[in-house]
């Protein structure tokens, strides 16, 4: 799994952006927001995105917290 802010996959180079996540082995990514064609790429790959219905202080504290990575 991917946490990720906002715009997530803004920038990349498309396709290889969403095999550089398969290839980690990710099964989804969540994630503050999606660009549009790097969410169709994800999922071309059988990778979930999952938009978060989080605000950004709640976000920071979550990419912060240990517990997360357990």
């Amino acid at each position: 799994m991917v946490l990720a802010g906002e715009r997530y996959g803004t920038g990349s180079s498309r396709d290889w952006a969403a095999k550089g996540v398969a290839l980690l082995g990710a099964r989804a990514v969540l994630a503050l927001s999606f660009e549009r064609i790097h969410r169709s790429n994800l999922i071309g790959m059988g990778i979930l995105p999952l938009p978060l219905p989080l605000n950004r202080r709640n976000y920071s504290q979550a990419t912060q917290s240990r517990s997360m990575l357990r």
